[in-house]
């Protein structure tokens, strides 16, 4: 990579694309890598020492020990979890916290937040947006309503003073909604906030605790390379997704910009995660829905159960017309499929390639497909040739290089394309 370029690896779809197994497998290629958005909402699920661990904040390339991992200004941070997620990964016998870096700019979510998360979905009612109710959306509001409270509020002597008053506003707008919080169970969760936010001020070198945008921009002018890890997914970005279904950050790469404190032109490679088929948790539109038995079937293979809130996901074939707007709006530049291994045995395979009508009503082309598994195949071409006549079809639409095919969850089960 260039000087000074960074290179951004985000999700294509609604999420669940398998970025954090692709970020663990080419951690190897860069010597930091920083989150830009998101928060707990997040699952990033990848294979350690001791098995299968799912990060929520803690950037994916925690089990490559040369790699310094930044969270990063864009992000909201749950002490809690973090705390959590810090004992999961020292349990699998992984010292990572030398190279751990959290940029100062932050924002934490309280304990009211998640409160927040669930007065105001039972407000909207019929119209609610089905979200993950970790109180990412509140705390995100409070940023932009400028009074949130930040990693470098945390860190100062007057913080307890902060939080009481943000707290105080909190609560009026519950009591204004007629919505109760049962008081012994905010009192446990408070106190167990507290604690997390100590033992991770403790855990964490203080100079650790730093502006990132400076600290990345030194690591750059070493000529270091710097991977932004984006959470969620394209079609769930704040302006650009299917609003107001959508999460309350950029998730798109033009977030890494915002998130990490970064100018647009230190944007090189922008490497797209796709999966070979669609899925999406929650409320919003979806055109290639499948409600029936394939549905079903995409389902129970893939094992489509979000890894933050165990929901079942919804899943449909390949939208390539959703795709095409990913594609355009983040100027992606190599595209990775994931889980082309699901749709091992299916005789043929429909993508949808354009939409009729007004509320968009997919158009199919149907692609063959191929009887025997595929997760063993070792290197690309000992692929079934309708499974590379699959991926060439999705590189040849979009337009774009297809340099990485997954066909499971390890990392050698992730194929370069050749």
């Amino acid at each position: 990579m260039n000087k000074e370029k960074i290179d951004v690896l985000l999700g294509l779809q609604f999420g669940d694309e398998g970025k954090g197994k692709i970020v663990d497998t080419l951690a190897h290629e860069y010597d930091v890598i920083a989150r830009f958005q998101g928060g707990p909402n997040s699952g990033h699920t990848i294979i350690g020492p001791s098995g299968k661990l799912v990060l929520h904040q803690i950037p994916s390339g925690v089990f490559n020990d040369k790699t310094k991992l930044l969270i990063g200004d864009g992000m909201v941070i749950d002490p809690v979890v973090l705390w959590s997620e810090i004992e999961a990964v020292t349990n699998q016998t992984v010292n990572f916290l030398d190279r751990f870096y959290v940029s100062g700019g932050a924002t934490l979510i309280t304990p009211m937040h998640k409160y927040l998360d669930a007065a105001y979905e039972k407000a909207r009612g019929s119209g609610k947006i089905g979200t993950t109710g970790k109180g990412i959306g509140p705390a995100y509001m409070d940023r932009v309503g400028r009074f949130a409270l930040s990693v470098t509020d945390s860190l100062k002597g007057n913080f307890r003073t902060r939080y009481y008053a943000v707290k105080t506003l909190h609560k009026a707008y519950c009591r204004g909604i007629g919505f109760k919080i049962p008081k012994a169970e905010f009192e446990k969760a408070e106190e167990e906030w507290f604690l997390a936010l100590r033992s991770i001020q403790q855990a964490i070198a203080k100079n650790h605790f730093l502006a990132g945008e400076y600290w990345l921009r030194g690591m750059l002018a070493l000529n270091k390379r710097v991977l932004a890890e984006g959470a969620q997914g394209t079609m769930l970005d704040v302006f650009h997704g299917t609003y107001p279904f959508v999460t309350s950050s950029h998730t798109t790469a033009g977030g890494a910009c915002i998130g990490l404190g970064l100018p647009p032109n230190a944007i090189g490679k922008v490497i797209g995660v796709a999966k070979a088929y669609t899925t999406r948790v929650g409320e919003g539109p979806f055109p290639t829905d499948l409600d029936g038995e394939m549905g079903v079937r995409l389902r129970k293979t893939g094992e489509e159960f979000g890894s933050t809130t165990g929901r079942p996901r919804r899943c449909g074939w390949l939208d390539l017309s959703q795709l095409k707007y990913a594609v355009m709006i983040n100027g992606v530049t190599k595209l990775i499929i994931t889980k082309l291994d699901v749709l091992s045995g299916l005789p043929e395979i429909p993508v949808c390639s354009s939409y009729n009508g007004t509320v968009p009503k997919p158009v199919y082309e149907k692609l063959k497909g191929w009887q025997g598994p595929i997760s063993h195949a070792g290197i690309y071409n000992h692929l079934y040739e309708s499974a590379q006549q699959y991926v060439r079809f999705v590189e040849h639409f979009l337009k774009v290089e297809v340099t990485h095919v997954s066909v499971g969850p390890n990392r050698e089960q992730t194929l370069r394309v050749e």
